[in-house]
C-alpha cells in the first residue's frame, strides 16, 4: 500500500468506527445503566461512591459522571464518557498496532472499529470502555513513564474492577523481571506500590462489603463462558462455535506465541490471557456469575495479537487463510452489530407506551418474573410516559400486565401463562440484542377489565 494512502485508510476506518458507535448510542437505557443512575441519585457526596453504595454495578468513574450530570431528559448524555473513551481506544489501538508496521496498524484499527463488543460497551453508560482504554494506557506506559503507569492503573480500577487482571499481569511481569535479576527489589516495590495500594484501598472501602447484582437471577454460566470465546469471532454461543473458536485461538497462539515469548511483554500478555481462562474453567462449578464483558480487557489485547497473526500469515504466504479469517470475523461482528442497531438494548419505552395506550385506568399495575430489573426500569421511564406504573406482586393479587424478561439466545415464548392462578395472554414481544438488555414479553390478563 502506498504511503500516501495510509492516512486516508486510517481516517476512513476511524470515521467508520465512530459512526458505528454513534448509531449504537441511540437506543433505550437498560437495567444496568438505570441501576447506576439510581445509585448516583441516592448519594449526597462524591465520597459516598466509594463508601456508601457497595454494589458491583457501581462503576466508580461512571457513577461520578452520572452524579455530576444529574437529571437529563436525554439519557444519551450519560453515555458520552464511554463514547469518548471508545473513540480514544480506536486511536490508541492503531498506534500500538502500527509499531509492528503500518499495515498491522491498519488491520488493528479495522478490528477495533468493527468489534461488536467494543461498539456495544463504547455506547452505554458503564465503566467498561474507560477500563479498556486505561488498560492499553498501562500497557504502553509500563516501561515509559512510572507516574503515567500509576495514573492509568488507578483510573482503570476506578473504571471497572475487571481491570484487576491488568494489575495482576503487571505484578507477574515485574516479579519475573526481579526473579531473573533484571530489576531490584526496591524498584519492584516502587513500581507496584500505587497499583497495589489502590487495590487494597478499594477492597477495604467497598469490595469487602459489595453486593453482587443479579446473583439471585438464573443465568446459564456455561453459555456465558462459551460466548466469551465465540463473540469476538462473530460466532454464536453454541457448542460447535465454541469448539471452532478454541481451534482458531489455538492456531493463533501456536503461530505467534513462540515469537512473543521472546519479547519483553510475554509475561504480561501470558498472565492477562491465562487468568480469565482459569476463571472461566472454574465458574461453571460455583455460585459466581460470569459474563463476556468481564473479559473485555483480554479481548482487546487478543485483537492486537490477532492483527499481528493475520499480517504474519500474509507475509508467510498464507494469504487465503488470513483473508478468509479476517472476512469471516468482520461479517460475524457485523451481524451482531446490525442486531444491536435493530433491537437496541430492549424496547422498554415502546412496551410501556403499549400498556399506557391500552389501559383505561390512570394507574397501570405491572408484575414480572424479574422484579429486580423491571421495578427500576418502571421508575426511570415513568417520568417520560405521562402515566403511573405501579409494580404489583402477583402473589398479592393479579396485576393487569405481566412482563416476562429473558436474554438471548431467544427461546420460544408461550402464548398463555398462568401466574398464581391468573391466566395471562401474550400481547407482544420486544426483543433485545446480544449481551446488553432484556427481551420483554408483554402479557395481559385473559379477560382484562381495564382494556
Amino acid at each position: 500500500m502506498k504511503q500516501r494512502t495510509m492516512p486516508l485508510g486510517v481516517a476512513l476506518l476511524s470515521l467508520g468506527g465512530i459512526l458505528l458507535r454513534l448509531i449504537a448510542l441511540q437506543n433505550d437505557f437498560w437495567m444496568d445503566e438505570i441501576w447506576s443512575w439510581e445509585f448516583a441519585h441516592i448519594i449526597t457526596s462524591p465520597f459516598q461512591i466509594l463508601t456508601g453504595i457497595h454494589h458491583d454495578n457501581n462503576h466508580y468513574l461512571n457513577t461520578l459522571f452520572l452524579y455530576l450530570l444529574r437529571d437529563q431528559s436525554n439519557w444519551i448524555l450519560y453515555r458520552l464518557p464511554s463514547f469518548a473513551f471508545g473513540i480514544a481506544t480506536l486511536f490508541l489501538g492503531w498506534w500500538i498496532g502500527k509499531k509492528n508496521g503500518e499495515i498491522e496498524g491498519l488491520v488493528t484499527l479495522l478490528l477495533f472499529s468493527t468489534s461488536f463488543l467494543l461498539i456495544l460497551y463504547s455506547s452505554e453508560a458503564r465503566g467498561y470502555a474507560p477500563a479498556v482504554f486505561f488498560a492499553l494506557c498501562a500497557y504502553t506506559m509500563r516501561h515509559r513513564s512510572l507516574p503515567l503507569l500509576w495514573i492509568s492503573c488507578v483510573l482503570g480500577l476506578l473504571s471497572h474492577l475487571s481491570f484487576g487482571v491488568v494489575i495482576f499481569a503487571l505484578l507477574a511481569e515485574d516479579f519475573s523481571s526481579f526473579w531473573n535479576g533484571k530489576q531490584s527489589v526496591k524498584n519492584l516495590i516502587l513500581r507496584q506500590s500505587i497499583p497495589l495500594l489502590a487495590t487494597l484501598a478499594l477492597f477495604l472501602t467497598d469490595i469487602l462489603w459489595m453486593e453482587i447484582g443479579g446473583k439471585d437471577s438464573v443465568f446459564d454460566t456455561l453459555q456465558e463462558v462459551r460466548e466469551t470465546w465465540t463473540l469476538p469471532f462473530g460466532l454464536p454461543g453454541t457448542l460447535a462455535a465454541f469448539i471452532i473458536a478454541l481451534m482458531i485461538v489455538g492456531v493463533i497462539f501456536s503461530t505467534l506465541w513462540p515469537r512473543v515469548r521472546r519479547e519483553e511483554s510475554h509475561m504480561f500478555l501470558g498472565t492477562l490471557f491465562l487468568v480469565p481462562a482459569i476463571i472461566m474453567v472454574i465458574v461453571p462449578f460455583g455460585p459466581t456469575l460470569w459474563f463476556p464483558r468481564y473479559a473485555l480487557i483480554p479481548l482487546v489485547f487478543f485483537l492486537l495479537l490477532l492483527s499481528r497473526t493475520l499480517c504474519e500469515w500474509w507475509r508467510m504466504g498464507w494469504k487465503i487463510p488470513a483473508a478468509t479469517l479476517l472476512f469471516l470475523i468482520l461479517i460475524g461482528n457485523a451481524l451482531f452489530t446490525v442486531e444491536l442497531f435493530r433491537f437496541g438494548r430492549g424496547s422498554y419505552r415502546a412496551a410501556l407506551e403499549e400498556m399506557k395506550n391500552q389501559t383505561e385506568s390512570s394507574e397501570i399495575t405491572v408484575g414480572s418474573n424479574q422484579p429486580v430489573g423491571v421495578i427500576p426500569t418502571l421508575r426511570f421511564y415513568e417520568r417520560f410516559m405521562g402515566a403511573t406504573f405501579v409494580y404489583h406482586d402477583p402473589s398479592d393479587g393479579s396485576p393487569l400486565w405481566f412482563i416476562v424478561t429473558s436474554q438471548p439466545p431467544q427461546r420460544k415464548v408461550s402464548p398463555v401463562i398462568n401466574v398464581f392462578e391468573t391466566d395471562y395472554t401474550l400481547l407482544k414481544t420486544y426483543p433485545t440484542a446480544q449481551e446488553s438488555g432484556f427481551t420483554w414479553s408483554l402479557y395481559t390478563t385473559a379477560s382484562p377489565s381495564g382494556l
